[in-house]
């Protein structure tokens, strides 16, 4: 019996995947467009509260414990959720000290599901819940007795003297972890130096809507039919893809999903082309910004037969080089 064809396919151009990844890499490390000003300024494990950071700021904060506690409550709530949003609302928690316990596993632990419900609600605005899954905040006590009662509440246990298998195995012992978000948690120790798996090298990145879009729009990825859908075979396929090119090339994973996420969130979902045309290190590459269907998280790439293309364009100036002129 012939094998029956996945209806949202899609074939990967592992060359064009690379040179994308390559220019943006560049660009980002010689600070060039949208990274003129440094890229830690847009990353949520570079913006936790400053009483946290040493002065000036080094890549290792001052307090490790608490820092590494505030980023494993604060990567809970990644799931279609914006990160300067988690990250704006958790700085407000954490000045509130009638609410800062919600960052201690262990008082978490102790408090009840209502009391935690109340910040998650009220405080996070967080209250997604899957088919067939708990409410938020009863995973989110589940999760915090599990770190005490096995880790001793510090999550750099799940990660240290761990190979990253290893590690992503452990995260996603607790409930609203999956593969995705064990990634970013490994990212985010690594980069602040807070944890390290022993082959930090076969880090994964985390393969977010941008992760997922960005190939699409610069066609290293193109679909079977119209549509593209973010399910496992497209995510697992992409970590892959990117982990090869990061061993190969020699590059930071934590800077790759660092870099590829800052053009997606702060370039591509602004769809705006004059952004793309002055800042984005991927324009000459890019054949039309994809949107997404919220609802069925698919990227329609063509409709009607025509690629897709959301950005802005009306009322917007093209900028010629001074020699074209």
């Amino acid at each position: 019996m012939a094998k029956e064809e996945r209806k949202f396919d899609f074939v990967l151009d592992e060359a064009k995947l690379e040179a994308i990844c390559l220019k943006a890499y560049e660009d980002a490390t010689k600070e060039r467009g949208i990274f003129s000003k440094g890229i830690r300024r847009f990353l949520p494990q570079w913006n936790i509260p400053k009483e946290l950071e040493n002065l000036p700021q080094t890549d290792e904060p001052k307090e490790q414990r608490l820092a590494t506690q505030y980023l494993w409550t604060c990567v809970f709530f990644e799931r279609m959720n914006l990160s300067d949003v988690i990250t704006r609302n958790a700085h407000k928690v954490w000045h509130n000290p009638r609410k800062s316990w919600i960052f201690d596993p262990q008082k978490v632990a102790e408090q009840k599901e209502t009391e935690i419900e109340t910040i998650l609600r009220q405080d996070f605005q967080f209250n997604l819940q899957g088919n067939g899954e708990e409410n938020p905040a009863k995973r989110f006590s589940f999760n915090a007795k599990h770190l005490v009662d096995n880790y001793q509440g510090d999550p750099r246990k799940l990660i240290e003297h761990k190979n990253i298998d290893q590690a992503r195995a452990r995260l996603m012992e607790f409930k609203g972890i999956g593969t995705g978000i064990a990634n970013l948690f490994i990212i985010y120790m690594i980069d602040r130096k807070l944890a390290s798996p022993i082959d930090p090298e076969n880090a994964f990145l985390k393969v977010d809507i941008h992760k997922g879009r960005i190939p699409i729009n610069c066609e290293a990825v193109t679909p079977t039919n119209a549509e593209i859908y973010r399910d496992e075979s497209y995510v697992r396929t992409l970590e892959r893809a990117y982990r090869e090119i990061c061993k190969k090339n020699k590059l930071d994973p934590h800077i790759l999903d660092a870099v590829l996420w800052v053009i997606g969130s702060k370039g591509c979902a602004r769809n705006d082309y004059s952004h793309c045309q002055m800042e984005c290190p991927l324009f000459e590459n890019c054949a039309g910004n994809t949107p997404e269907d919220k609802e069925t998280g698919r990227y329609l790439v063509e409709i009607n037969g025509v690629k897709t293309d959301s950005r802005r364009r009306q009322g917007q100036l093209v900028f010629f080089p001074l020699s074209s002129i």
